[in-house]
């Protein structure tokens, strides 16, 4: 059960305090803050797939002539063809139920496909897992008797003195997160940037507090 809790924590990455002799850790695994750009990006990709299937399924075919603009001749072929779906749309909208042209919803059907096809891949698929894989932090923050230090990778650790310590900040992260922050007398220094709304932050920060609080080691268990 022991074994089966530490995966499943580790996973989720819940922030964990440990007291391990003069020294309190805490370990939190979380999704970096990230722009909306490559979510635009996506859903463009989506509407222009959606588009090329009303244009590929309404539209006259393109007859090209050597003499013509073949710029002018294009942006005639999409807008006849979107110009056809949409009438297509409207005359299934003014026909009576019992005479239907289901023929004229066939490239908004391929076109529906597209849409739920966008929606499942960047919502509830690969592109969640992508995010979930390349966007994850792991962070150690270390409090002992003489510093704190945060470690987020094996290059990358930094510490100041514990006395120096005046605070722990939630600050908002651009749109997507919030950034753990710890104010001390040189300024701030980052514990972690995380994805999401103020629970996973409001966590760490309650775990550091705990531990910038719990007295050292030496005052703790003074020796006899």
């Amino acid at each position: 059960m022991g074994l089966m809790n530490f995966k499943r924590r580790w996973i989720d990455g819940e922030p964990r305090h440990d007291r391990r002799g003069n020294s309190s850790r805490i370990k939190a695994a979380h999704c970096l803050p990230f722009t909306q750009f490559m979510y635009v990006m996506s859903y463009m990709l989506g509407a222009f797939i959606v588009v090329s299937e009303l244009i590929n399924h309404y539209a006259p075919e393109m007859a090209t002539q050597p003499d013509t603009n073949f710029l002018l001749e294009f942006a005639a072929y999409v807008v006849i063809g979107l110009s056809n779906a949409f009438g297509a749309l409207a005359d299934v909208a003014r026909a009576e139920p019992q005479d239907v042209p289901l023929e004229n919803l066939r490239g908004w059907l391929f076109a529906l496909y597209g849409v739920g096809g966008t929606i499942l891949v960047m919502e509830f698929g690969p592109f969640r897992l992508y995010n979930w894989l390349v966007n994850r932090e792991h962070v150690t923050i270390i409090v002992n008797d003489d510093e704190v230090s945060v470690r987020h990778s094996v290059f990358r650790t930094k510490s100041v003195a514990r006395d120096t310590v005046e605070d722990v900040l939630i600050l908002p992260n651009y749109r997507t997160g919030h950034d753990v922050m710890l104010q001390h007398e040189g300024g701030l220094m980052r514990l972690a940037s995380i994805y999401g709304d103020l629970t996973r932050p409001t966590l760490i920060k309650c775990c550091v507090e705990r531990a910038l609080a719990e007295p050292s080691s030496v005052k703790a268990h003074p020796r006899n």
